[in-house]
């Protein structure tokens, strides 16, 4: 994620225009913390109050919890082809929250129900896709992704970004944020994802799952869109395709074997 690639300043303009209402510089001690520990074991989301959420994203103002929002990361060499992956949103859990609210102060704390029910409403926690900062995350949880994106960062340049870069849990409506009621329709997020776009100029775009790629289908883009399944362990297909041991290294098997012959 080193920052002092071409398109990195534009980024920045669109994550404070359209996702987080803080200083630019922000931005940067966030991505130069990532690199800096992205092979430590420790854990690296930062949680801010919620009410840095920019506008644009459509937030609701009551009944919105377990906020998450996911920066775009990027990987291998930007002067070779470019891939997007795309995902739908920044998922977030209680243990994401709770785990967060026991750093405080840099110290490991004991987190009673009420510091945390106070957290999952009013704070957000900022990471990136599929948590690829994190060492933890690229080896245990996430590995499938991660072990996927390096296969595919050896001879591309990789960028990982969300449709929506927002999300939440709401109470009111029992839905999650992008099945909410207004949340998926708002224009912001296809503009945000358009520039976006236009700024990275991907030869390729990955949609993981069928809700992406037809998210992606309705701004009736030029570019190459390739739908894979997606690699969550909640997706239900995945046992049809793979059995025995040693899952993970089958999924990133069976994803190499649909794309290789796409790739440019």
């Amino acid at each position: 994620m080193d920052r002092n690639i071409d398109f990195y300043n534009e980024l920045k303009e669109l994550i404070v225009k359209y996702v987080l209402e803080i200083e630019s510089s922000e931005i940067d001690k966030m991505y130069d913390y990532w690199e800096l520990n992205k092979d430590k074991k420790e854990i690296s989301n930062f949680k801010f109050p919620d009410t840095l959420i920019h506008i644009n994203q459509g937030i609701p103002s009551i009944g919105a919890t377990l906020k998450g929002i996911d920066l775009p990361t990027w990987f291998g060499n930007y002067s070779k082809k470019k891939v997007m992956i795309l995902g739908i949103d920044p998922l977030r859990n209680e243990k994401v929250f709770e785990r967060e609210c026991a750093k405080e102060n840099n110290q490991v704390i004991v987190v009673t129900t009420d510091v945390l029910n106070d957290s999952i409403k009013n704070d957000v926690i900022i990471g990136t896709p599929y948590a690829l900062h994190e060492f933890k995350a690229r080896e245990g949880s996430c590995a499938v992704y991660w072990n996927f994106i390096k296969w595919l960062s050896e001879n591309h340049f990789v960028y990982c970004t969300d449709i929506f870069k927002t999300y939440y849990y709401n109470t009111d409506t029992n839905k999650r944020s992008y099945r909410d009621i207004d949340f998926p329709k708002l224009e912001n997020h296809k503009e945000l994802l358009t520039l976006e776009i236009n700024l990275i100029k991907p030869d390729v775009i990955i949609a993981f799952g069928n809700l992406v790629e037809k998210l992606l289908n309705d701004l009736k883009l030029s570019t190459n869109i390739i739908k894979l399944p997606h690699p969550s362990g909640a997706n239900r297909k995945w046992n049809k395709i793979i059995t025995g041991e040693d899952k993970r290294k089958q999924k990133v098997e069976h994803l190499k074997s649909l794309i290789i012959n796409k790739l440019i």
